[in-house]
C-alpha cells in the first residue's frame, strides 16, 4: 500500500497543471541555507542578460540574492545558475533560476523587494505518466495549508501582504494542490485583476508555486465623492435594469427547440457596469477596453448566430438530396439571386463558390444554398444564402477589404435605422407584429470608432423579446448602404405570459443574494499610463449567481458547469460517524453532489462504482447526482472501470442495492488483487460474523480487512450482506485511497 502511495504522490505532482514545487515546514519558518558566503563572480556575471534595463552592479545582485536566501530555501549546491534583467513597469526585475540534478527553482524577483513569481520542480518527482491510477488523500488539511499560503505571501511581499485578502471560497484540491487565490485591495477596495495565487501541496505541505499581477504603476482614482451602496442600488434599476424575454433550448440531436420558458434577465446583458462616481452605465468590453486599444473594437457584440451549426455536404450527397427533396440546382439559385438585384453584386463579379448546407432553421426545406462572388482583383466579395427549395433570401454580407476611419454619430444612427427598415422590407416575410428594432445597443454607438452601424431586429410576442430569433443588419456609414443582412428564425411556439412576478420581487432578491460590490477596474489607457477606475458591478460569484431568473417562479437559472468538480460540505455532516474522513474526500471531489449526505441511506450499485470512479486521477463525468447522468455518460464510466478491471467484461452499472461484501470486492479489484482474491483455500476471517459472508467474496473480504478497508463496529462485526450505506461506503472508499 505505501508504495502504491508514494507512486500516485510522486505521478500527481508531476501531472499537475501548474507546476511541482515548495519549501517544507521548517523551509517555511526558516533558513538552513548559509547566506553570509560570498557570492562567485561567474554567478552573476558570466550569464547574465540585461534586456532593457537599468546598469546591474556586482554589489546589487549580491543584496539581492542574499535578501532572497533570507526569506526562501534555494537549492543551490552543485546548481547551474542564470539571471536575467527586464525593465518593467517603472522597475528593474530579475529573472532567477537555480537548476542541479534534484531539483529547479525559478524566482522573479523586484528591486522594490517584492516576489513576483516563483516556481520549483523536484526532478525526482518525475514518473511515467502512464503509472497514475488514482487521487492521493491530503497529509495536510486546509486549515494547515491556508497557515502555509498566508506565511508565504507575507515572505513573497514584505511590505504589501496586508493589502492582499484571501477570497471566501478557495483552497480547493487540483490534483494534490490546494490552490489558494489572494485579492488585493486599494483604499480598502478590491481591485478586479489584481490578485496572487499559492499553491500548496496537500501531500509535503509545501509550497510548489506562487504568481502574482500585482502593478505598483497603476494610477488609482480617488475614492471620494463615491456612489452609496444603496444610491448604486438604484442607478443599476435605473441604468441597467432588467426585462422579460423567452428562453428555448435547441437540441441538436432531434433538431427540436425545447424548455421555452419566460425568464428575466439583464436588459444589457453582464458586460455593463455602473460608474461609480456618475452612476451612469459603463460599457467593459467598449468603454473601458477601446480606452485600452484605442477604440477599434466593433460594437457588433450581439449579432453572432446563435442558431444550429450548419454542415456543409458533400457533391455525391447533394446530388442524392436533390434527387429525392426537389432542391432547386445552383443554376435556379444563381438566378434567383440575379432577380433579387443587390446593389453588392456588381457586373465584374462572378460566382468562386457554392456549397449546400443542412440547415433546420431559416428554411422550409432544411438546406440552404450559399454562393460567394467575387472580382478578378479579389477587392469586392459577397456571400448570398437562399432558401434550398423556396429560394427565399436568408442572408447576404459583403465588408469588402478596407477600413475606414469613422466616429458613429447619431446621424449615421438615423440613417442607418432609415435603410435597414427598407432592407427588412424588400426582404423579409416575417410579420411586422412579429418583428421590432432593438434600440437597446443602438445608441450605445454613438461615439465610437467605427465604419459599421448594426441594426437588430427581434421577435416580439406577448410584449416579451424571444432573442433567438432575430435579423441583423449592418450599415455601412462612409458608403451609405447595407452591407450585411442576416436572418435567423424558425417557427416555435411560444406560451402564453400567464402570471408574471414583479420586477421589483427580482430586484429584491438580487440585491439580497447579489452582492453590488465597489471595486476597482484596471484600464490599460496606453502602454505607458494604467488607471484603476472605480465602479460598481453585482457579483455573480463566478457565475454561480447568474442573473436569470424564471418569471413565473422567481427562481435562479443555474446551468451545472460541465467542468465543475467541487462538492461543499454536507448541511448534515454532523450525522455522520466519519466527518473527517468525508471532509478529506470532499476536497479530492469523491462524493455525493447536492446540499446533504443521507448518511444513513442505502447506496446504490451503481451509485458506489460512481464513486470509484471518482478517485481516478481524472474523473470522467462532472461530479452529478448519477440519475442524471445519461446513458452514454454511464457507459463512459463503465468503460473506465472495465480498462482498471474494476468491472468484468459482462458487468454494468446497475440501479439496484450493494452489500458490504460486493462492495469490497470491487475495491479489491481496484486495487489489483483480484488474482489472489480467487484463492479462498489460503483466507482466515477474524471477523465475527465471518460465517455470514458469502464464499465467493470471501477471498476479497479477507484481504479488505488485512488492508483496513472495510468498515467493522466494537464487537468486530461487518454484517456482509448488509446494503452497504452511503456513509459506510464513503468510508470504505477513504480506506481504499489510505
Amino acid at each position: 500500500m505505501n508504495k502504491k502511495i508514494a507512486l500516485v504522490t510522486a505521478m500527481c505532482m508531476l501531472l499537475s497543471s501548474t507546476a511541482i514545487f515548495a519549501d517544507n515546514k521548517e523551509s517555511d519558518a526558516q533558513v538552513k541555507a548559509p547566506i553570509n558566503e560570498p557570492i562567485k563572480t561567474s554567478l552573476v556575471d558570466s550569464q547574465a542578460m540585461v534586456q532593457e534595463a537599468k546598469e546591474v552592479s556586482e554589489e546589487k545582485l549580491t543584496q539581492i540574492l542574499t535578501d532572497i536566501k533570507k526569506r526562501f530555501v534555494i537549492d543551490d549546491k552543485e546548481a547551474t545558475f542564470r539571471y536575467s534583467v527586464n525593465y518593467e513597469s517603472g522597475i528593474n526585475v530579475y529573472n532567477f533560476s537555480w537548476e542541479n540534478d534534484k531539483a529547479t527553482t525559478y524566482l522573479k524577483y523586484g528591486e522594490d523587494g517584492n516576489v513576483y513569481w516563483y516556481y520549483n520542480y523536484s526532478k525526482e518527482s518525475k514518473l511515467p505518466v502512464y503509472e497514475v491510477k488514482t487521487k492521493t488523500l491530503p497529509k495536510y488539511n486546509k486549515n494547515e495549508a491556508k497557515a502555509i499560503a498566508e506565511n508565504f505571501i507575507l515572505k513573497a511581499l514584505p511590505k504589501q501582504h496586508v493589502d492582499f485578502k484571501m477570497t471566501g471560497d478557495t483552497g480547493n484540491l487540483n490534483a494534490s494542490m490546494y490552490n489558494f487565490e489572494f485579492k488585493y485591495l486599494k483604499n480598502n477596495i478590491p481591485v478586479e485583476g489584481i490578485s496572487s495565487t499559492v499553491l500548496v501541496d496537500s501531500i509535503t505541505g509545501k509550497v510548489s508555486n506562487f504568481s502574482t499581477s500585482l502593478n505598483n504603476s497603476i494610477s488609482y482614482e480617488s475614492a471620494n465623492a463615491i456612489l452609496s451602496p444603496e444610491d448604486a442600488k438604484k442607478a443599476y434599476k435605473n441604468e441597467l435594469g432588467i426585462k422579460l424575454i423567452y428562453s428555448s433550448e435547441y437540441d441538436y440531436e432531434k433538431n427540436v427547440f425545447k424548455n421555452t420558458k419566460i425568464l428575466y434577465v439583464p436588459v444589457y446583458g453582464n458586460e455593463y457596469v455602473i460608474d461609480a462616481k456618475t452612476g451612469k452605465r459603463i460599457n467593459l468590453y467598449r468603454d473601458l477596453y477601446n480606452m485600452a486599444y484605442g477604440e477599434k473594437g466593433s460594437a457588433n457584440e450581439s449579432i453572432q448566430d446563435a442558431g444550429p451549426k450548419e454542415v456543409q455536404l458533400t457533391e455525391q450527397e447533394i446530388a442524392e438530396i436533390q434527387q429525392k427533396a426537389k432542391l432547386s440546382s445552383l443554376v435556379e439559385v444563381k438566378a434567383k439571386i440575379n432577380e433579387y438585384k443587390l446593389e453588392l453584386l456588381e457586373k465584374d463579379m462572378s460566382v468562386t463558390s457554392a456549397q449546400l448546407y443542412e440547415s433546420k432553421i431559416n428554411t422550409d426545406s432544411g438546406y440552404i444554398w450559399s454562393v460567394n462572388y467575387a472580382s478578378a482583383d479579389d477587392k469586392k466579395n459577397l456571400s448570398v444564402q437562399l432558401d434550398a427549395k423556396t429560394l427565399e433570401l436568408i442572408g447576404f454580407s459583403s465588408y469588402g477589404s478596407g477600413y475606414g476611419e469613422n466616429k458613429i454619430s447619431s446621424s449615421n444612427i438615423e440613417r442607418a435605422k432609415l435603410e435597414a427598415s427598407k432592407t427588412i422590407k424588400k426582404y423579409s416575410k416575417i410579420s411586422e407584429k412579429n418583428l421590432y428594432m432593438d434600440q437597446t445597443y443602438l445608441n450605445e454607438q454613438i461615439g465610437i470608432s467605427s465604419q459599421y452601424v448594426y441594426v437588430k431586429y427581434l421577435r416580439k410576442e406577448n410584449s416579451i423579446e424571444f432573442p433567438e430569433n432575430y435579423v441583423n443588419v449592418a450599415y455601412d456609414a462612409l458608403n451609405n448602404k447595407i452591407v450585411s443582412y442576416n436572418k435567423n428564425w424558425y417557427d416555435i411556439k411560444l406560451p402564453q405570459a400567464g402570471k408574471i412576478i414583479s420586477p421589483d420581487s427580482i430586484y429584491d432578491k438580487i440585491f439580497k443574494e447579489n452582492q453590488i460590490e465597489l471595486k476597482y477596474r484596471v484600464i490599460y489607457e496606453s502602454s505607458s499610463k494604467i488607471s484603476g477606475k472605480l465602479i460598481y458591478e453585482v457579483n455573480q460569484d463566478n457565475y454561480k449567481k447568474p442573473l436569470s431568473f424564471d418569471a413565473v417562479s422567481g427562481e435562479r437559472i443555474v446551468a451545472d458547469s460541465e467542468s465543475d468538480t467541487t462538492i461543499k460540505e454536507y448541511k448534515d455532516l454532523s450525522k455522520s460517524k466519519y466527518q473527517d474522513e468525508i471532509r478529506a474526500l470532499t476536497l479530492l471531489g469523491i462524493g455525493f453532489k447536492g446540499g446533504d449526505l443521507y448518511p444513513e441511506k442505502t447506496i446504490s450499485h451503481d451509485e458506489f462504482l460512481y464513486l470509484i470512479s471518482q478517485t481516478f486521477e481524472y474523473t470522467p463525468m462532472p461530479l452529478y447526482d448519477i440519475k442524471m447522468l445519461s446513458q452514454d455518460q454511464k457507459n463512459i464510466i463503465e468503460e473506465q472501470l472495465r480498462a482498471r478491471e474494476i468491472l468484468d467484461k459482462d458487468e454494468n452499472l446497475q440501479n439496484r442495492n450493494i452489500s458490504n461484501q460486493e462492495a469490497v470486492k470491487y475495491l479489491v479489484r481496484a486495487l489489483g488483487y483480484e488474482k489472489l482474491a480467487l484463492h479462498t483455500e489460503i483466507f482466515k476471517l477474524n471477523i465475527t460474523d465471518s460465517k455470514d459472508v458469502l464464499e465467493k467474496y470471501y477471498g476479497y473480504v479477507a484481504i479488505g480487512d488485512a488492508l483496513d478497508i472495510i468498515v467493522k463496529d466494537k464487537e468486530n462485526i461487518f454484517m456482509p450482506s448488509g446494503n452497504a450505506t452511503r456513509d459506510k461506503a464513503l468510508k470504505m472508499i477513504y480506506n481504499y485511497l489510505r
